[in-house]
């Protein structure tokens, strides 16, 4: 028996001599398309690949833009009278918050009400304070019994997969990720205790601040005349300046110390850069440097002071093929007027020093 095979087609357009017409999407890819999967894939690498080559070749010293600014505290406990908005721009000596501690009625000298009514008047203003303290205080507390059962909890928890991990029955891995759970739980109950330490600390000062303001209030209660006593803190901006941000508003409570706004200086900013210890030649005064903006702009600058101490650069400022480290901090002043774009505080930018950018330079 033979068996005879057909010959095979000699085109796949043409079947046993009849033409057949495909489309041409059936046939043939276009090699665009090949092209745009491979640079599709070979994207993410690259981009890992630019950021290697540019933190190790084009080298730069990490830095940023500072505006000088303050921070307007609060001298007495008060209620804020008034208060600047953010944003609002504050010439030398203008008022931009105004405390006043209390407005007491007072009897005429020498009535025998006088004391009576300004002490009274003095402990009614401070209790509204109290009361709220203390109502922190409770919660904390609780939050504080609550997190010691939990850490009672999960110690009893490790006992238990230690005893497990000893017969076999648990893994490592489940023993350390107990015991990592009675760690965080150790960490909210210390996180707790300073919170009612801080409470603890801030009632005592309200306290102190409450006899003072009381005993001044009894001896100014004989010898002042019918009318108010009102002590009063007028906060003014020491030098032009500008409201950026602003914790208060008018009409509340503050203690003594507390924050109520934020003022920068209408001053030149200036510019903090991190050196290397390999970089250290260019921590000198009078360095001349190039601050590179991330939208490319370039402004010349020089180096004004080198504080006298170390700090560690930045995470956010450290590339992928670095380690962070203790770094020199130089001052540079910039050689010509920044943009108002520019005038940002802690904006990032790169430093870069003549030559420094070649790695293998000595």
């Amino acid at each position: 028996m033979k068996i005879q095979f057909d010959p095979p087609p000699a085109s796949a357009a043409i079947s046993n001599g009849i033409p057949v017409k495909y489309d041409n999407v059936k046939r043939t890819v276009p090699r665009w398309r090949w092209f745009l999967v491979l640079g599709i894939v070979l994207l993410i690498p690259l981009y890992f690949a630019y950021r290697a080559v540019s933190s190790t070749v084009l080298r730069a010293s990490p830095g940023m833009v500072v505006v000088d600014q303050m921070v307007m505290r609060a001298p007495i406990t008060g209620q804020v009278e008034t208060v600047a908005r953010e944003g609002q721009a504050a010439d030398e000596g203008a008022s931009v918050v105004r405390v006043v501690q209390k407005q007491v009625p007072v009897p005429p000298a020498g009535s025998g009400q006088a004391t009576g009514a300004v002490a009274a008047s003095a402990e009614q203003s401070y209790a509204a304070q109290r009361r709220e303290l203390q109502g922190q205080q409770a919660a904390l507390q609780s939050s504080l019994q609550a997190a010691r059962e939990r850490v009672s909890l999960m110690q009893g928890r490790v006992r238990q997969m230690d005893e497990l991990f000893r017969q076999g029955a648990a893994t490592r891995q489940e023993v350390e990720g107990a015991r990592m759970q009675v760690l965080q739980a150790r960490t909210e109950m210390g996180s707790t205790q300073r919170e009612i330490l801080a409470a603890n600390q801030q009632q005592s000062a309200l306290l102190l601040q409450a006899a003072k303001d009381a005993a001044a209030t009894r001896q100014t209660a004989g010898l002042t005349p019918a009318g108010n006593i009102a002590a009063v803190a007028d906060l003014t901006a020491p030098v032009p300046s500008q409201v950026v941000r602003s914790f208060v508003k008018t009409g509340e409570w503050v203690v003594a110390g507390d924050e109520l706004l934020v003022l920068q200086t209408r001053k030149a900013p200036w510019v903090q850069a991190y050196l290397k210890p390999q970089q250290l030649k260019y921590a000198r005064k009078g360095q001349k440097a190039t601050l590179v903006f991330l939208d490319g702009e370039k402004v010349p600058a020089e180096v004004e002071e080198v504080l006298s101490e170390t700090q560690r650069i930045p995470p956010e400022r450290v590339g992928p093929m670095e380690e962070q480290s203790a770094a020199v901090v130089v001052k540079l002043r910039p050689l010509q007027a920044l943009s108002a774009e520019y005038r940002v505080n802690r904006l990032p930018i790169d430093v870069r020093f003549p030559e420094s950018w070649w790695p293998w330079k000595t």
